[in-house]
């Protein structure tokens, strides 16, 4: 079954949340691990493999915290997981059968294809969504 790791997911979580709080100054550890449900120290450690790829910034001090590096139009949901997980890859060259090789190298394309939306359309997403609930009763 394809899956994310809990690495991936809760990284993913840490990059969204971030985007969601874009402009609003850096964001701490707290508020984005209550925010989106994920264990303090597991979060630390992502953050630090965030910030080695480039994605995210840390400032120090009592306002200190962390934003994403780049605007939230600028980083694709595949970087952020590839940056945690490594590459995406169904077809290596183990695949005895080329016809299944090739399928399944289709099958990575189309993946890589849907994760290329950027936090920022996954931000967009979920604030028309919001916009379309209704409370009337």
């Amino acid at each position: 079954m394809l899956g994310l790791s809990a690495k991936a997911r809760y990284g993913l979580q840490a990059a969204y949340d971030l985007a969601l709080h874009a402009g609003a100054g850096p964001r701490q550890i707290r508020d984005i691990a209550s925010g989106q449900d994920i264990p303090h120290q597991f979060l630390e450690q992502l953050l630090v493999s965030l910030k080695r790829a480039g994605l995210v910034e840390s400032f120090r001090g009592s306002r200190g915290g962390y934003t994403l590096a780049r605007e939230p139009a600028a980083i694709r949901v595949l970087e952020v997981l590839t940056c945690l997980d490594g590459e995406l890859s169904m077809a290596s060259s183990e695949w005895a059968d080329q016809l299944l090789r090739a399928q399944l190298e289709g099958l990575q394309s189309a993946v890589a294809d849907i994760l290329s939306v950027t936090l920022a359309d996954l931000v967009s997403a979920k604030r028309q969504a919001e916009s379309a609930i209704s409370y009337d009763i």
